[in-house]
């Protein structure tokens, strides 16, 4: 608490210091402007000093009210569009003793928080800020906890000034370094301004997250504040999940799904994710969310108002979830994780090609699968194959036995990259070889490409095909079969010509939706 407290007192410095900064510029003109209507008497009398105070409080008063501030992008609903999550949220405040929100503020990704908006007007309106993939994937009594957490920043015991002063600061800092994001050096020091800034405060928003989490545990109890803050990890694992295989994706790609909230809850409800999230590891280092947890659980509280189970299997989930889904369709696809939106992040959705989840799921499938087959050309190159390369010439290499040099190659040149394996982005084992999943990959895009098979329409990550009549082919065996050794590689050869799959399949970078003039395949070629 003490380390906190010092924190505070550095990061009000860093404020006033900033301000000062700021104010320079200002301070120049009305010293220069009082000089020639004064003389140098502004500057005898003293009252230089005056006027130079006078105008940092000026800037500084301008920059709170009218300033950039981060802020969530989202759409507020009232009592009569969400009534029962606002309901839930009045009983919430209720129980806690502490004032209800101004608002309600639904958002993109899995955020859950109390933000301060002083628009419109000059006075501060407290807005619950929360991700509209949560209420359905949280139980009622993990939401109640959650938004107890968030509430509990509104309790009538505030912190001391400095600690508010300095959290309230970490909005209008990170605003400032948005706006001048662009503009070369001056971006670059802003940014770096503001992830110091961010640091040092660090120890203050952790203790606030503590005196937060104790007060809800207070009236709800250890267990169930503990057991909706890991809901929520395991719910922000998934939407990350989300985000990075299917909405970046299908960005690149050049088209979006319909229905975000729609496919979260499918990608949910599908067995393979389920089972990783069941079984996922804290993580190292520790996940900020199961740090919390179990930070409450080293000292239990039994809570005056404990939740109880009751349908505790039911998720609250939001009124019209479709009308939800479509005010909120670009807020979910274009903000992050916390529901925040950076400079032109809206500009990626011109041109795109709006999907229904069939169609996006199938379309996303083909072009991250054949982005991964695509990578394995330039270590097909380097281990001797001739350009352009094809799976003809990748298969050459195999037969000749230069599977392990092609394992190594790729390996060499794709160590910076995040692990290609579905099971490793799903909380699995990762123990498939990097070049294994690529070769499948790309075995995948030439069967698919010659009609010889399909995509299967899963949300486990993984690049599945089945044959027409719905049977799985086993193209990752054959992919590690043949690169451990040339026995595997006239295997994959006899499964090739069996099947009438083209020898003469690029690996190559796929084609975007955006970028095409013409009609694509599955796996985005012409």
């Amino acid at each position: 608490m003490k380390a906190a407290g010092l924190r505070a007192f550095v990061a009000v410095g860093v404020l006033l210091a900033l301000y000062v900064a700021l104010s320079l510029p200002f301070v120049v003109a009305a010293l220069f402007i009082g000089l020639l209507v004064g003389g140098t008497d502004l500057f005898a009398s003293g009252q230089a000093v005056i006027v130079a105070e006078l105008v940092i409080v000026l800037v500084a008063l301008v920059i709170e009210v009218a300033g950039p501030r981060r802020l969530p992008a989202g759409v507020s609903v009232g009592p009569r569009d969400q009534p029962r999550l606002w309901a839930l949220v009045r009983a919430t405040a209720r129980e806690l003793n502490v004032p209800e929100p101004d608002g309600i503020v639904l958002t993109g990704g899995t955020a859950v928080g109390v933000r301060a908006v002083r628009r419109p007007g000059i006075t501060l309106h407290k807005h619950l800020v929360l991700g509209s993939a949560v209420p359905g994937a949280l139980t009622e009594p993990q939401l109640r906890a959650v938004i107890a957490c968030a509430l509990a920043g509104l309790r009538r015991r505030r912190p001391p000034l400095p600690d508010q002063l300095a959290l309230h600061g970490l909005d209008m800092v990170a605003g400032l370094a948005e706006s001048a994001r662009y503009r070369s050096a001056l971006g670059d020091a802003a940014a770096a301004f503001a992830e110091r800034y961010e640091s040092i405060c660090a120890p203050v928003v952790d203790l606030q997250e503590r005196v937060q989490d104790r007060y809800a545990a207070n009236v709800y109890g250890t267990d169930a504040v503990a057991d909706g803050l890991d809901a929520l990890r395991r719910v922000r694992t998934a939407w990350g999940w989300y985000r990075r295989g299917y909405l970046s994706a299908g960005l690149a790609s050049g088209c979006v799904s319909a229905d975000p909230l729609g496919d979260f809850k499918a990608l949910l409800a599908d067995p393979v994710r389920a089972a990783a999230l069941a079984e996922l590891p804290p993580g190292e280092p520790p996940h900020p969310l199961a740090a919390r947890a179990d930070r409450l659980r080293r000292r239990p509280l039994d809570g005056t108002l404990p939740l109880r189970g009751g349908e505790a299997g039911i998720a609250l989930g939001l009124d019209d979830p479709r009308r939800v889904s479509a005010h909120l369709h670009a807020y979910l696809i274009a903000t992050d994780d916390e529901g925040l939106a950076a400079s032109g992040a809206f500009e990626v959705l011109d041109g795109m090609t709006s999907l229904d989840r069939e169609a996006f799921l199938r379309q996303v499938s083909g072009y991250r699968a054949a982005y991964r087959g695509s990578r394995i050309a330039p270590a097909a190159r380097q281990a001797g194959a001739e350009l352009p390369v094809t799976l003809g010439g990748v298969l050459g290499l195999l037969v000749e036995g230069r599977g392990e040099t092609l394992s190594r190659e790729y390996a060499n040149r794709n160590a910076h990259r995040r692990p290609a394996s579905a099971a490793t982005d799903a909380g699995g084992p990762d123990a498939v070889d990097p070049a294994v999943t690529a070769l499948a990959a790309l075995l995948a895009c030439a069967w698919v490409d010659s009609g010889r098979a399909r995509w299967k329409l899963t949300w486990s990550g993984h690049d599945e095909v089945t044959a027409h009549d719905g049977t799985p082919l086993d193209l990752p065996g054959l992919a590690a079969r043949a690169l451990a050794g040339p026995e595997g590689a006239r295997e994959l050869r006899t499964a090739i010509t069996s099947a009438g799959v083209s020898l003469y399949y690029e690996a190559k970078l796929p084609v975007s939706f955006a970028a095409a003039t013409e009609r694509e395949t599955a796996v985005g070629h012409r």
